[in-house]
């Protein structure tokens, strides 16, 4: 039914340098319980987004990411790490990139 049909609106938007390549993942954020957004671009490079769109911060890394990224507690001590690999390296980021 064309008169049913809704308009799809989008709660944020956010540009990076250049298109994004694969799919996002939600990430549990340690501090409050939210979801931020790791996502890469065909430039190699990594973001978080926050819950709300802002760009937490951006990584350059040496390849394309083998796999998906997974989230896991390296120190033990209630606080997540993102963690990665590539063809050549192995990559553990912290919220704070």
């Amino acid at each position: 039914n064309p008169a049913a049909k809704k308009e799809i609106t989008s709660v944020w938007e956010t540009e990076l340098d250049n298109e994004v390549s694969g799919k996002p993942v939600l990430l549990t954020n340690h501090l409050n319980g939210t979801k931020d957004v790791f996502i890469k671009d065909d430039s190699s490079t990594v973001y978080l987004l926050s819950n709300s769109g802002k760009i937490l911060w951006k990584k350059k890394v040496d390849s394309p990411i083998l796999g998906m990224p997974v989230q896991i507690d390296a120190y033990k001590n209630n606080k997540l790490q993102i963690v990665f690999t590539t063809s050549t390296r192995l990559y553990i980021l912290d919220r704070n990139g």
